[in-house]
């Protein structure tokens, strides 16, 4: 049986330009701003939050660009099905 992956925690987004990404997610799209540093805003509308970092991006990057994290009832349940 296929586990509920119909949840989304939170996305996060890594971008070179902070400053228009909060002006999109928040003005654009009405996400009220819960935490923010130099480098980092966490947005949110229930029941979503889109974490934003600020980074240089580059090909050789050892990381994603976009990460989403999805709520389950049972952690090990869902890994096994996702490994299988």
């Amino acid at each position: 049986m296929i586990p509920d992956f119909s949840q989304v925690a939170y996305a996060t987004i890594f971008t070179e330009n902070i400053s228009e990404a909060i002006q999109f997610y928040n003005k654009t799209l009405g996400m009220q701003i819960k935490y923010q540093t130099n480098n980092f805003v966490m947005l949110g509308t229930h029941p979503i939050t889109v974490n934003i970092h600020e980074a240089k991006l580059s090909k050789n990057q050892d990381f994603d660009s976009t990460q989403i994290a999805f709520y389950v009832h049972d952690v090990e349940r869902a890994f096994q099905y996702l490994k299988s």
